[in-house]
């Protein structure tokens, strides 16, 4: 529905530059390329939207994923589209979950897609995807050695259209994180980021199994999508000796995913 008028905006528009662009004068032309870019720049938003609810709403279909394919692949592609930058992108052999094919994927393309942005600014750019050992939980990291941010507004990397960067300067929608964040917490995961100004950063995930935690008795379900708030619930919590085990879940659909599983054939353990 958003899409609609959105292509009949932007195909005016070009109507317009074709048939009559030669009777207009530099500012008018101006114009329309404004037109044109903010065409642009809606299509994008709606598509994120998109991947954004659909990583919500989409059941998960569980099989063995290979990461290292995926990320070299998206690797690759990156690469092809600008053969003029010098990236070195390291991927560890091996790497591989259990999980949904098409959402992981969408996880590794915004992750690795958001390193080569934010080195776009080093001569010699590095990135790395590799698995991180010790962890009860798989767990894998995405490394670069960007812009990165000051870690005082990690709180808000995760949250739809937030963006710590100047669009300016690196472009994008502001949508992507949130979307990663979603489908790894509906895999069973959580994923943090380190770093600090012009010093890269690393965003670091777990996957959890196949099996996702189901709700008990006495377990107390939370939704929140809002980190801070996250935190100042637990700390009510803590300050008032709840200690019930406490599920985090962002939306609506990750909470039924808790309360029934992400094919809706589990059920509540426990009353």
């Amino acid at each position: 529905d958003l899409r609609t008028p959105l292509n009949g905006i932007f195909g005016f528009t070009q109507l317009l530059t074709l048939d009559y662009g030669h009777l207009l004068s530099g500012p008018g032309k101006q114009y329309l390329d404004g037109l044109t870019t903010a065409s642009q720049r809606m299509n994008e938003l709606i598509e994120d939207l998109l991947k954004l609810s659909q990583a919500s709403r989409d059941a998960i279909r569980w099989e063995p994923v290979n990461l290292s394919a995926i990320a070299t692949g998206v690797a690759e592609r990156l690469q092809a589209s600008s053969p003029d930058r010098a990236v070195t992108v390291t991927i560890d052999d091996g790497l591989t979950a259990e999980g949904d094919v098409r959402l992981l994927q969408i996880v590794l393309e915004n992750l690795i897609q958001n390193a080569w942005k934010y080195t776009s600014k080093q001569a010699a750019a590095e990135i790395r995807i590799s698995a991180v050992p010790g962890r009860d939980q798989p767990t894998f990291a995405v490394s670069d050695n960007g812009a990165g941010f000051d870690m005082r507004h990690a709180p808000r990397l995760f949250r739809p259209f937030e963006r710590l960067h100047d669009p300016g300067e690196f472009p994008g929608t502001g949508v992507g994180l949130a979307t990663v964040d979603r489908i790894i917490a509906r895999h069973g995961g959580h994923i943090a980021a380190e770093s600090a100004p012009e010093q890269g950063a690393t965003f670091t995930f777990t996957l959890g199994p196949q099996d996702l935690p189901r709700m008990t008795a006495k377990s107390i379900l939370l939704v929140e999508d809002n980190p801070d708030d996250e935190e100042l619930t637990r700390l009510a919590f803590r300050q008032n000796n709840i200690s019930n085990e406490i599920q985090v879940a962002r939306d609506g659909a990750e909470a039924l995913d808790l309360l029934f599983g992400p094919d809706g054939t589990g059920g509540i353990d426990g009353e």
